[in-house]
């Protein structure tokens, strides 16, 4: 029997560093192992990677890969992040025959324009769409009082979004709050909808001593319109410069600027700022830190979900988890004891945490194991790869189809 061929399209890709390239290219990587035809349409590589030359068509680790050239402005302005994405979509259009004989195709929410592009050719080459989620759109920005709700935009992408939805095979979310959250502002069948988590790599772990004179606290990844940023600047300000305590940024995202003004503004000396850091930078920065945020919007419940937060259980780094107590995140927190759960704002409870986690470092020991175990458990790739092929074939079987 053939073995069924898969296609994951994507803006971003391997050799790409960003999460939206790593995800997509440890799965099919995984997915190669199990003799499934692995394939990618992906874009060709511009600012996240360090290779100024990369091949436009290559196999990797059992995935053939084509790259697709596509214009690329800075993302720091809005136009120019459309015009990529407007672009990106063009040139998958381009290849539309790519999508000829397959029997599924995985894609994502980035860019906006791609799902239902994906679900239109679903339709035209009878393959099987498979939609994962990350961010929903528009309701991210109509929630975060970006667009009206009336506006022509948002009736647009309303539509748009809603066909990709109707015509998907299978729809991924990251969390059980992303399912409640779809099944609640959109008619679908839940049966439809499963949940799979992000994951990571397992690593190799530096086992820390206590007590420390210092402890050092890590922010990660984007800083934009979905992560609580408010509660941060407030505990930084109340703990600057105190010794007991260091923070460290490492990321981009529309409220970075924010953050550094605010730093010069109230002239905080122990806070360290970084540009986005490559993987092995980042790694090492891992490794010495003791606690790190994971943070989400109160309007973002159900519309996405952290992605540096597995990094940071396979590193056994316990979590300062700024999050509506309704979420996955905060429901392993209170069954793994792997960190701490704060409500959006209540940056005094922070506060007086730090302190006591600074007075009984043991118990961030105890966090440490308990992270390792909870990632061990449900986050792996291995893990996570399972349950992919799982869904597959169990679909599959049920239609009679393998």
């Amino acid at each position: 029997m053939k073995n069924k061929s898969i296609l994951f399209v994507c803006q971003y890709f391997y050799p790409e560093k960003v999460s939206s390239a790593v995800l997509p290219f440890e799965l099919s990587s995984e997915l190669a192992k199990y003799n499934y035809e692995i394939k990618a349409l992906v874009g060709y590589p511009h600012e996240y990677t360090e290779n100024r030359y990369v091949k436009k068509v290559e196999n990797i680790n059992g995935v053939f890969v084509k790259r697709l050239k596509y214009l690329s402005f800075k993302r720091s302005k809005v136009l120019g992040r459309l015009i990529n994405y407007f672009s990106f979509c063009i040139a998958v259009l381009f290849h539309h025959k790519y999508f000829k004989n397959i029997d599924f195709c995985i894609s994502y929410t980035n860019p906006p324009l791609l799902p239902p592009i994906i679900a239109w050719l679903s339709k035209k080459y009878k393959f099987k769409y498979i939609f994962e989620i990350y961010d929903l759109y528009p309701d991210t920005a109509i929630n975060a009082h970006m667009i009206s709700e009336k506006s022509k935009i948002t009736k647009m992408f309303n539509f748009l979004t809603n066909y990709a939805l109707k015509y998907a095979y299978i729809i991924i979310v990251l969390s059980q709050e992303c399912k409640n959250y779809l099944l609640q502002t959109r008619q679908l069948d839940s049966k439809k909808i499963e949940i799979i988590p992000n994951w990571y790599k397992q690593q190799n772990i530096e086992l820390k001593t206590y007590p420390k004179k210092t402890l050092k606290i890590l922010y990660g990844g984007n800083m934009g319109i979905m992560q609580d940023m408010e509660t941060i600047y407030n505990t930084i300000i109340n703990l600057k410069n105190n010794s007991k305590f260091e923070f460290i940024f490492a990321g981009h995202g529309t409220k970075k600027e924010e953050l550094i003004n605010i730093i010069k503004e109230n002239h905080i000396t122990n806070c360290k700022i970084h540009d986005f850091l490559p993987k092995n930078e980042y790694d090492q920065l891992m490794d010495s830190v003791d606690f790190a945020f994971v943070s989400l919007e109160k309007f973002g419940v159900g519309l996405g979900s952290p992605s540096k937060l597995y990094g940071y259980l396979a590193k056994g780094i316990p979590v300062i988890a700024i999050i509506d107590s309704n979420t996955d995140i905060a429901k392993d927190i209170n069954q793994y004891k792997n960190g701490i759960l704060i409500n959006n704002g209540d940056y005094d409870c922070l506060v007086n945490g730090l302190n006591y986690f600074y007075k009984n470092q043991n118990s961030i020991l105890n966090m440490h194991y308990n992270a390792i175990k909870l990632f061990k458990e449900k986050y792996t790739l291995e893990v996570i790869t399972k349950q992919f092929k799982n869904i597959l074939e169990d679909r599959y079987e049920k239609e009679g189809t393998i």
